[in-house]
């Protein structure tokens, strides 16, 4: 018998080629005769490489049949012919974009423990743009970014992950944006190409997700993913208002989270530095961030930062933000004339004269005027107090 049906496999492999339609049906007939999962695997490694559309029909029969196929009644020798010929027919039919395949294709993924064939199965899905199973992919991922997959290996989870954000990039879905974004900051390695490719498909996902970067910044109790998500939004293509608005969400977390680790303390002054630089940048000036602006300026932050605020102050020109500017720079004369002149940065105190100048408003001129008549100041600091008057 066995002979007979590989004689039929031979035959068929020389004639087939002659009519399209008349090939398909007689791959199908001739599928239909064997009755070893070795000879059918056969018939579907002729038939791999054909665009022939004819062949949808076999293709849905084979995953079909094997979808019927309880896995524990197939033997160890025949599990290796099984997964290959699910894989064969979900990807053809991937190929193919066979819609009407979906459920068949879902129901292979759910069912086969077969790595490969999972994977596959998500990628002829993502080929097809079938967005039906879209929830139970969210969730998936969502699993696999919170570690929560622990049945397999690093490499099998990345493996998942990676072909589950190649469909998401196929469906362009709203739905998927945060737990791609949780990819874009998750523990997969570098090499894996995961979190890069995750964080360039959500500038394609949508315009706007300033609500949802906006739920991270103040919501989120990892500062890296509010770091993250506010240099997504810096990145992005959303409005200088709503851009703005995010900076300011980031300027708020930054002040109202104190905490004394090293590693974490870097983070805040890594967001407050961002959220100040989006502002300076931006053609929309917030007022809502004066008062945090303030805060850097006047309490106990790095000169980095206070530097940066200074910068951003001064292309505010506002009444608030001059008010700002001369509440430091009066805190600055009294300590200076108090002798406290070991607690002050010259490098501030130049920079916030240099922004009174350039913003040119007049009610620095009292505050510019005590600071060329402190003897004890700098002759770098007087002279910037003189070139910033004649500025006014």
């Amino acid at each position: 018998m066995k002979k007979l049906q590989l004689l039929l496999i031979c035959i068929i492999i020389i004639v087939a080629p002659a009519f399209s339609q008349e090939s398909a049906d007689m791959w199908i007939q001739l599928y239909d005769r064997l009755d070893t999962l070795e000879y059918k695997y056969n018939i579907l490694q002729n038939i791999v490489d054909s665009d022939d559309r004819a062949l949808i029909p076999l293709l849905q029969k084979v995953l079909d049949e094997t979808n019927r196929t309880t896995l524990s009644t197939v033997t160890t020798t025949d599990r290796r012919y099984f997964d290959e010929m699910q894989r064969i027919a979900i990807r053809k039919l991937g190929e193919f974009r066979v819609i009407e395949s979906e459920d068949a294709i879902f129901q292979a993924f759910r069912n086969n423990t077969n790595l490969v064939v999972r994977t596959d199965a998500i990628m002829a899905l993502g080929n097809m743009e079938s967005d039906k199973f879209i929830d139970d992919f969210i969730i998936t991922l969502r699993n696999i970014n919170m570690r929560a997959e622990s049945n397999f290996s690093v490499s099998e989870n990345e493996a998942m992950a990676f072909a589950l954000v190649n469909y998401f990039e196929n469906i362009r879905d709203i739905r998927s944006y945060e737990v791609l974004f949780y990819a874009a900051s998750g523990w997969y390695g570098p090499r894996s190409g995961i979190r890069e490719n995750a964080r360039n498909i959500l500038q394609l996902i949508t315009e706007d997700p300033s609500e949802i970067l906006k739920n991270i910044i103040e919501n989120d109790p990892s500062f890296e993913n509010k770091i993250l998500a506010l240099s997504i939004a810096n990145d992005s293509s959303i409005s200088d208002e709503r851009k703005s608005n995010l900076a300011v969400s980031g300027l708020r977390e930054g002040i109202r989270h104190i905490t004394h680790t090293t590693a974490e303390i870097m983070q805040l002054s890594t967001l407050r530095l961002l959220a100040s630089n989006m502002l300076l940048n931006s053609p929309h000036k917030d007022p809502e961030a004066i008062p945090y602006l303030e805060r850097i300026l006047l309490d106990n932050y790095s000169t980095s930062e206070k530097l940066a605020v200074i910068e951003t102050l001064a292309t505010y020109r506002s009444n608030e933000a001059v008010e700002t500017l001369l509440k430091f720079l009066r805190d600055q004369n009294t300590k200076q004339t108090a002798g406290m002149s070991p607690h002050i940065d010259r490098r501030t105190v130049i920079a916030t004269i240099n922004a009174l100048g350039e913003i040119g408003n007049p009610a620095a001129r009292g505050e510019l005027i005590v600071v060329t008549t402190i003897p004890s100041w700098a002759t770098a600091v007087v002279q910037a107090a003189q070139a910033a008057l004649a500025r006014l």
